[in-house]
């Protein structure tokens, strides 16, 4: 466990939600407890579910509307209010990962809109070029992949439920911001094209074939 928090956790401790849950990185467990309960026809673990995610959305929130999950914040059950990163007000941080939307939404359609309309007002610098930064606060960053990814998805999965233009039109400006900058004779786009002088500003990454590309992809199909 120490190890593991060294490398996993880059040695901060707290990142393993101690005493707590982080409904972002249980997006897989959500799929895998649907999945059961689908398959057994034992509604159980589809109910814990939609328990769980009705619980985070109620009392895991950030002062700025946004959800306090991901990489660097969670919920801690003994203070009921959001933990990890300087005491819960550390940045909210989406990747990797692909959102349950649909099933969030299911729960509570009112507080998934206002989390991702909230992921546009804070992540997403410069509205015209889509500049975007994977922490939530409205200054350049690092504009990666597979943040940016999470974001496209996010925004076209809303649009889906509402057919409002806008979030559309959100999707496709994030998703260009990366194309925009690929390299005219490789064709390939850099990992974070914001960084200035460090390497990742230069150089394709396997995140954007991986996590990257799965991510936009989810957000192309629910668009069609």
């Amino acid at each position: 466990m120490p190890l593991d928090g060294l490398v996993r956790c880059e040695g901060r401790q707290h990142r393993r939600n101690p005493g707590g849950c982080d409904l972002w990185e249980d997006q897989p467990l959500l799929r895998v407890m649907y999945a059961v309960s689908a398959s057994t026809g034992d509604p159980r673990y589809a109910k814990a579910c939609d328990a769980y995610i009705a619980a985070f959305l109620e009392r895991s929130r950030k002062d700025n509307g946004l959800l306090a999950w991901g990489s660097h914040i969670f919920y801690d059950a003994y203070t009921d209010r959001p933990g990890g990163d300087q005491d819960g007000k550390g940045p909210h941080e989406i990747l990797v990962l692909q959102a349950e939307w649909e099933r969030l939404w299911h729960v509570n359609p009112t507080g998934v809109r206002a989390a991702i309309e909230g992921i546009w007002e804070w992540h997403v610098v410069d509205k015209e070029s889509g500049l975007h930064n994977r922490h939530d606060d409205k200054a350049p960053g690092c504009d990666f992949a597979i943040s940016g990814a999470s974001f496209v998805h996010a925004f076209a999965f809303l649009y889906s439920k509402t057919q409002d233009p806008k979030y559309l039109s959100w999707a496709k400006t994030v998703a260009g911001r990366h194309w925009h900058t690929r390299n005219p004779t490789t064709n390939l786009a850099p990992d974070a094209p914001s960084t200035g002088d460090r390497y990742d500003a230069t150089h394709c990454f396997t995140t954007l074939p991986g996590p990257a590309r799965r991510g936009a992809a989810a957000g192309l199909r629910i668009d069609r």
